[in-house]
């Protein structure tokens, strides 16, 4: 596994816990939540993440990549802003049904593409023209 691939295993994990939390401390549950998404745009937009650094101390090998925007990258954006889309939802419905369901998909899909290189999300951001 490499350290691409543990950081958005760790991001599915994460907002999953953080639905937990939704779900027992409304509305304050949403932070964790927030944070996860706000730092998936961060590293997707600047390639900088604490748990990436956690992940090489620990030994994981690095993923290779030129600098510059790549469908990893691409990715913790697209996940960072339905993440943040479903933040919004859940402060502004009275149902916290919606944004569990917008934020368990994007969970669903960080763990899926940590374990099979693959998630919809890739598809549409290779849809961009991003290099792997």
């Amino acid at each position: 596994m490499t350290v691409s691939a543990a950081v958005r295993l760790f991001a599915g994990f994460m907002l999953t816990l953080s639905l937990a939390l939704f779900h027992t401390l409304r509305p304050w549950g949403l932070a964790l939540t927030s944070l996860v998404g706000v730092n998936l745009l961060i590293h997707g937009t600047t390639g900088f993440c604490i748990a990436s650094k956690v992940f090489v101390k620990v030994g994981l090998p690095s993923s290779c990549h030129a600098a510059g925007l790549n469908v990893d990258r691409g990715v913790s954006i697209g996940a960072g802003a339905v993440v943040l889309l479903g933040v919004l939802t859940g402060t502004m419905l009275s149902s916290p049904w919606p944004a569990t369901l917008i934020v368990g998909l994007v969970a669903f899909n960080m763990a899926q593409s940590a374990f099979s290189g693959w998630c919809p999300m890739m598809t549409v951001v290779r849809r961009f023209g991003l290099p792997a």
